[in-house]
């Protein structure tokens, strides 16, 4: 989602770009994603539809709150 969100020019924060330090947290409104890590996200994070938009691949179209 990162990458995507950059050639559509919408700037989500990010840092480590390895899923573990938080903040691209991104909520997700519609949509399927996948992630390889998910380590900062809390069990509160994923249960509102949270992703990492540095790891986030997404499995159809989304839309996120950006």
């Amino acid at each position: 989602m990162l990458e995507a969100s950059e050639e559509a020019g919408v700037n989500i924060d990010y840092s480590c770009q390895q899923g573990y330090c938080g903040v691209c947290k991104t909520k997700l409104l519609a949509g399927n994603v996948t992630m390889a890590v998910e380590d900062a996200l809390t069990p509160e994070d994923k249960a509102a539809q949270i992703s990492l938009a540095c790891q986030a691949r997404s499995t159809a179209d989304v839309s996120v709150d950006a």
